[in-house]
């Protein structure tokens, strides 16, 4: 959000943090913006209660079991703690956050979760015009889907693969781990607004 601020986006975010900690960060970061929002729960497949692992790092922390080619790669990246969460699916919330005219950008970065966000946002992916996400090119978490499973994913709701951005590699063997789709709604009609 601070980002895109700074690139110049003026419109309305919408943030989605379970981590108390990197909530209450995300809090102070988004109080003084008038259209910047934060929530408290995560987004997956379905509303329910789960546990968080949480790593050393933050950055790598997930739903799933983290895998041991992840945490050689990066030591950092192992759990050390966990947290209760609640999660709830993208389209129960839509309809109440988003206005018939907004045009919609979602950003999803769940480590490993990004299937499980994107089968809960079903409903609402005809609405949306593009969507960034992580893509692992080698299972960094126990259960993940590959990039190309997230790719066939998306192409049934029309959403095609328009670019990709370097992720994580592996330092000693040079090779990426993981990387950013963007996808761009090829279904959704053009609006001027």
């Amino acid at each position: 959000g601070k980002q895109m601020r700074l690139l110049g986006y003026q419109g309305q975010i919408i943030s989605f943090e379970p981590l108390t900690a990197a909530y209450q960060h995300l809090v102070r970061l988004s109080e003084a913006d008038k259209k910047w929002e934060a929530y408290n729960f995560g987004l997956g497949e379905k509303e329910e209660e789960v546990q968080l692992n949480i790593s050393k790092n933050s950055f790598s922390s997930s739903i799933l079991n983290i895998n041991d080619n992840h945490t050689s790669a990066f030591p950092d990246s192992r759990y050390v703690d966990q947290q209760t969460i609640w999660t709830r699916t993208f389209d129960s919330v839509f309809e109440q956050m988003v206005g018939v005219r907004d045009r919609v950008f979602l950003k999803i970065d769940t480590q490993g979760y990004e299937m499980n966000v994107l089968k809960g946002a079903v409903k609402s992916l005809s609405r949306i015009v593009g969507i960034q996400l992580e893509m692992a090119l080698v299972p960094l978490y126990q259960g993940e889907y590959l990039y190309q499973d997230i790719i066939q994913f998306l192409d049934q709701y029309n959403f095609k693969l328009h670019g990709v951005e370097n992720g994580i590699s592996d330092y000693e063997s040079g090779r990426l781990l993981q990387m950013d789709g963007i996808f761009i709604n090829e279904g959704m009609k053009k609006t001027t607004n």
